[in-house]
């Protein structure tokens, strides 16, 4: 077993509080979501705030155990990663207008 060193401390840390705040981002859009039903255009650009948050969760997780895992676990974080991206810009391109997405 090993110890957690201060770093590792401060990722944790780090990564809670980035899963708070999207946890809050969340059941605040979902909150709006009851409180507004219908199509409201200003979530798609909300949605962003969360999403990357909990993409961060994601990347404090992945660095404190990365150690423990084989390759199998970075690729899958790598393409998890890579998918976060494509959806934050189809998200820019869909709050922007792209008549592609409509």
């Amino acid at each position: 077993m090993t110890t957690a060193t201060d770093t590792d401390r401060t990722i944790a840390g780090t990564g809670a509080m980035l899963a708070t705040a999207g946890a809050v981002g969340w059941f605040a859009l979902g909150g709006d979501s009851l409180a507004r039903p219908g199509v409201q255009e200003y979530r798609d650009a909300l949605f962003v705030l969360p999403f990357l948050l909990f993409a961060g969760t994601l990347a404090c997780i992945h660095h404190l155990q990365r150690d423990r895992t084989g390759s199998l676990e970075r690729w899958a974080f790598r393409i998890v990663m890579v998918t976060v991206v494509l959806i934050a810009a189809a998200n820019v391109t869909l709050v922007l207008g792209s008549e592609a997405l409509q």
